[in-house]
């Protein structure tokens, strides 16, 4: 704790944005050059700017193309089975096509993007958790993401279709609040989901899908998806670009009602966002219920996802305040390897008076392991987090996580995480 409140001692004392940077008052025409080139820089939306109005241009004909390089600097100085220091990096380099603009094919877009994954894992390497501490590490070469077509204004705006090369958790089980958070418990999607299906697509490994969007009336939202359901479409050597189907291999089909409270277009209250969702996978799983482990067909899941904001600095309009959130998955115990898992916290944009686009965090998480597991009874994470936005294009991330019982395990003491997560945006 002390960390984190000399963290937050120190981002009080930083400008909010570099507009308020006060330059200093340099008689030597190199020195005020400088200065004048490090203002420009820290104030525009990409680290390697408009390129000579080339961006803009390309935006205005429909075609947007961004590369954002996050690493995770992170080590246990506490427990774990050994001590020690680990980063992991990723490039993501996404092209976002507006057919419309560009070609007149009415409200439909084109996505493509792949990232660049390296580093070492610390959680497998010192500390020996499930739940990795750094969400970014997995999936370390270079590989295709997204290929994907997308129609997302059907109907007056009422239905939403995506299909191609895409990834179940960019649209379910998903909260944007999840992206203030390093540990994999929390970033992106519930962390039990993937442990218990090995197929679960999600970035940076892409599978055949389809998903479909419905919005019946204002506020509520139903949807569902079909993927190609293989595990090995994750391997490091297929780069992204193993685009066969195999007979052996099964679906993943996943449905999700939603409602969006005070969100709608004259709401003026704190608004929240409530899901509920099932998913079923065909593959075979080993059924851990029996001493000599055999397959068992098909597996399956429920899941909970509240977010609520409840505490707003100004009026409709702003996004500073308050936000809690939490989540609950349940899956059948003699196939899953986490069949209860809960996640918690606290998500707060603008925290630091002058500093409105930083985010302070708190989270926890819970995985409780399968009883037919012997000797592995639950894993819990505590993470503090506070995300500073320097410029636009720059973000430094301290954070501090606290792993109890890693991998569930008695004989593994209780971990203490320190370290630092740094977004660019080119």
């Amino acid at each position: 704790m002390i960390f984190v409140l000399a963290v937050l001692s120190a981002a009080a004392l930083l400008p909010a944005a570099a507009a308020d940077l006060v330059q200093p008052q340099h008689h030597d025409p190199v020195q005020r050059q400088f200065w004048r080139f490090f203002d420009v820089t820290l104030q525009q939306k990409h680290l390697t700017g408009n390129w000579g109005g080339l961006r803009d241009e390309l935006e205005s004909a429909g075609v947007a193309l961004t590369a954002t390089y996050t690493t995770d600097l992170l080590g246990n100085p506490i427990g774990g089975n050994t001590q020690g220091f680990r980063h992991a990096g990723d490039m993501a380099v996404d092209l976002h096509v507006d057919l419309e603009k560009l070609w007149g094919l009415q409200g439909l877009r084109f996505d493509v993007s792949g990232s660049w994954r390296s580093g070492q894992n610390l959680s497998a390497k010192d500390i020996g958790n499930t739940f990795t501490v750094s969400q970014i590490f997995g999936g370390e070469t270079v590989r295709l993401y997204a290929l994907a077509l997308e129609w997302p204004s059907l109907f007056d705006n009422r239905v939403d279709i995506r299909v191609g090369r895409i990834g179940a958790g960019d649209d379910f089980l998903a909260s944007p609040l999840y992206n203030a958070f390093v540990n994999f418990a929390f970033d992106g999607n519930p962390g039990s989901v993937p442990i218990n299906i090995p197929s679960f697509s999600a970035y940076p490994v892409a599978t055949w899908g389809l998903r479909a969007k419905v919005i019946p009336v204002e506020s509520w939202s139903v949807m569902a998806g079909l993927y190609y359901s293989e595990a090995t479409l994750g391997r490091n050597s297929a780069h992204g670009i193993d685009f066969s189907i195999r007979s052996a291999a099964g679906v993943f089909v996943i449905g999700e009602l939603g409602y969006l409270y005070n969100q709608g277009e004259d709401s003026s209250g704190l608004p929240g966002n409530y899901k509920i969702g099932a998913y079923v996978d065909s593959n075979g799983y080993r059924d851990f219920s029996y001493e000599d482990p055999a397959d068992i067909h098909g597996n399956y899941g429920f899941y909970v996802l509240v977010d609520q904001m409840v505490y707003r600095e100004d009026g409709p309009q702003h996004t500073q305040g308050l936000t809690p959130f939490a989540t609950v998955a349940f899956a059948p115990s003699n196939r899953n390897t986490l069949p209860w898992f809960f996640s918690a916290g606290l998500v707060y944009t603008g925290l630091i008076p002058g500093r409105e686009n930083d985010t302070a965090a708190f989270g926890l998480a819970f995985g409780e392991f399968s009883k037919y597991l012997k000797g592995q009874s639950y894993e819990m994470v505590l993470e503090w987090t506070y995300a500073m936005t320097l410029s636009p294009w720059l973000t430094l991330q301290p954070d501090v996580q606290y792993i109890i019982k890693p991998s569930g395990m008695s004989q593994i003491a209780n971990a203490l995480v320190l370290g630092m997560q740094i977004a660019v945006n080119f």
